[in-house]
């Protein structure tokens, strides 16, 4: 428990000076093209904060991660870490053949109800069904909308 603490405390102080660095470097860049390398940067020293925050205040946070690590062994969640990187192998192979958007959406939407570990119903879906749709849709609006970046398109999209 201590050693998870100081290894959180660690990445929290890596992230500060990381959010630095690339901070630094942005000064170099013109209004338009520094809003969103300054938003990613603070966003990451936001969750560097947090991170900081919980290592150091929340010590049941640590006792429950324990005691979930316990359940994970007990249960095999060593399957669910391979299925999980098969899964991302496929996304990486389907991706130019079908496209960014669908194979995004359809991964994500898939490994989210896969790592809830419940039987699959209706009432159950709700959420990863929600949470796929607003993350395409802002992955969407991103990319292809405000940043214009071209994604891989492939037979559907």
């Amino acid at each position: 428990m201590v050693f998870e603490r100081v290894k959180d405390i660690i990445v929290s102080v890596l992230i500060f000076a990381v959010c630095i660095l690339f901070y630094i470097h942005t000064k170099d860049l013109v209004p338009p093209a520094d809003i969103f390398p300054k938003v990613v940067i603070l966003v990451f020293s936001i969750l560097g904060f947090f991170l900081l925050l919980k290592a150091v205040f929340m010590k049941r946070a640590y006792e429950e991660r324990e005691e979930q690590d316990l359940e994970d062994e007990e249960k095999g969640s060593g399957k669910r870490k391979w299925i999980s990187i098969v899964g991302i192998v496929v996304y990486i192979v389907l991706m130019p053949i079908v496209g960014f958007y669908v194979t995004s959406g359809i991964f994500l939407l898939l490994l989210s109800m896969f790592l809830i570990g419940k039987k699959p119903n209706v009432k159950g879906s709700v959420v990863p069904v929600v949470v796929s749709a607003s993350v395409m849709c802002i992955l969407y609006l991103t990319f292809s909308v405000f940043l214009r970046v071209p994604v891989p398109g492939g037979a559907l999209f």
